[in-house]
């Protein structure tokens, strides 16, 4: 009897480890098969240089956002006069309360994307070359950007301020 007991926990460690073996299997073929078949995607990245010509066709325009971020906000500061001399850079600013992407010849705030926890507070367009973004928290901390344009490359100043600057 002793026998027909090891007989029988030997046939049900084998039958649980088939099983096991079995279920990893499947689950690494599915998953497999469903990563190949979301993730894959006929577009590739932009190259850098495929996003400056995009950037530079249409000055009027600020690209479309990607997310359903509710906090985005593409905004235009002025409208181009007249194609520019040379080839205006975008760059991005990123600080404790949000992110910003302007571009020079006129100055344009492209996107605007405040940090967790932060809302954009303000948006002041000072004009052909400068222009400031503040972002707020709940917790009274505030951030203001300050953008101008040296040459075609945006340039931004940020400054910090908490309730308890205000209070001294």
């Amino acid at each position: 009897m002793a026998e027909r007991n090891k007989t029988r926990v030997a046939g049900v460690v084998l039958a649980w480890l088939l099983a096991a073996g079995a279920a990893t299997l499947i689950g690494v073929v599915a998953v497999g098969a469903i990563g190949s078949g979301i993730v894959d995607s006929p577009q590739r990245p932009l190259s850098q240089e495929e996003v400056d010509q995009r950037l530079a066709a249409a000055p009027g325009q600020a690209p479309a956002p990607q997310s359903s971020t509710p906090r985005s906000q593409p905004l235009r500061s002025a409208p181009a006069s007249s194609p520019p001399a040379t080839k205006p850079t975008t760059r991005s600013f990123t600080s404790r309360g949000g992110s910003v992407v302007a571009r020079c010849s006129p100055l344009s705030v492209v996107q605007i994307v405040p940090a967790q926890g932060f809302e954009l507070d303000e948006v002041d367009d000072r004009g052909h070359d400068r222009a400031r973004i503040r972002f707020e928290s709940d917790n009274d901390v505030r951030v203001t950007v300050e953008l101008s344009c040296s040459g075609n490359t945006p340039v931004a100043q940020t400054k910090v301020e908490t309730e308890s600057d205000d209070d001294d």
